[in-house]
């Protein structure tokens, strides 16, 4: 589901549910009561294949995920933390590659949707709806996931 929020924030929803009709509801009532509606956002975000791990070795990272002919989108090191960005369709494969550096122990390694433009909120009242959609759409049981646009 997606949904355009306050001070022109974006949502991707990932639901798991055996009946859609009861969480569109639940999260368009979420949406709407905070000042949002529903509509489509997809252009702004682009499904990325993850991986944050603890390491210090982003250029033999990057080398072994290239050798491995892996989509290699961007790796990124700060301090003792490791972020590889892959296509999604190369996820298993970058894994792979991963563990036979010995890499096997990841902080985060999952598919998510990221946002292609990010957007700063000054204004205390629309940041505090923004949070409110975003804690409200992570307590109704149906929805596994949540993506914005919106640096908090």
């Amino acid at each position: 589901m997606f949904a355009i929020g306050p001070g022109n924030s974006m949502f991707v929803i990932d639901t798991l549910t055996d009946n859609a009709n009861r969480a569109l509801v639940e999260v368009r009532t979420i949406i709407v009561r905070k000042g949002g509606h529903m509509g489509n956002v997809m252009f702004n975000f682009t499904e990325t294949g993850v991986f944050v791990f603890k390491g210090q070795n982003r250029d033999e990272v990057e080398e072994a995920l290239i050798l491995g002919d892996v989509d290699v989108r961007e790796v990124n090191q700060e301090d003792d933390v490791v972020v590889v960005y892959v296509n999604p369709s190369d996820f298993s494969k970058a894994r792979d590659v991963l563990n036979g550096l010995g890499i096997s122990e990841f902080d985060e390694a999952e598919i998510e949707m990221l946002p292609n433009d990010t957007i700063d909120v000054d204004d205390e009242e629309t940041k505090q709806k923004i949070n409110d959609i975003i804690d409200g759409l992570n307590e109704l049981e149906d929805v596994s996931n949540v993506f914005h646009n919106v640096n908090l």
